[in-house]
């Protein structure tokens, strides 16, 4: 027997050997990211492979770049969240807040006032309702409500919107105006939403 016929088949048996210990290698890896790709599907990022290779290392930082891209959108979704409450609660406290000042400060000692008081406690009320049916809207923290659409003078939506802001801007030496140039405009709106 020659040396060749003893090392040919020894040879032969190692390459076999070794394609055959990668296709499973391969198979096994194929599933590892089967799996990884349906849990990231699912946003489940709940898994983390043994670091015995090099692959299942870099399967772990893949792993961890999206549980650090979740988590930054995540931070970023509750503060524009709460950028939003703040903005919508301080829209609706300011000018009840200066629209009382104001009266307070528009009586005399007779009890007059050059204010329209009724129609600024109004304005207060209808504004504290609004602030109220607000925060009941996000205290489930659901999103925005539907809106509850109706006809609406825009005149009449411009002068309460106006009304509410005028002690605010002209503390600040600002002044707002509305001068339709249609008379008698009407919008199909959620007069709170849009107020």
């Amino acid at each position: 027997m020659s040396l060749w016929q003893v090392i040919l088949p020894a040879v032969i048996a190692a390459i076999v050997a070794a394609v055959v210990a990668a296709v499973h290698i391969r198979r096994k890896d194929i599933r590892k990211v089967a799996y990884m790709m349906d849990a990231l599907e699912d946003g489940e990022l709940n898994f983390r492979f043994q670091d015995r290779n090099k692959f299942n290392r870099t399967l772990n930082r893949i792993r961890t770049i999206f549980e650090k891209q979740r988590q930054a959108h995540e931070q970023d979704s509750w503060t524009k969240l709460i950028r939003v409450l703040t903005h919508e609660i301080m829209n609706t406290v300011s000018p009840i807040a200066s629209l009382s000042d104001a009266m307070a400060q528009s009586v005399d000692e007779n009890g007059h006032s050059e204010l329209d008081i009724k129609a600024g406690l109004e304005t207060i009320s209808d504004s504290s309702k609004n602030l109220i049916d607000f925060v009941q809207i996000y205290r489930q923290l659901s999103g925005v409500a539907k809106p509850i659409r109706k006809a609406l003078d825009l005149q009449e939506l411009m002068d309460g919107v106006i009304g509410l802001n005028r002690e605010f801007l002209a503390s600040n030496g600002a002044e707002c105006v509305y001068r339709p140039e249609e008379p008698d405009l009407m919008i199909y709106a959620d007069e709170g939403q849009i107020s």
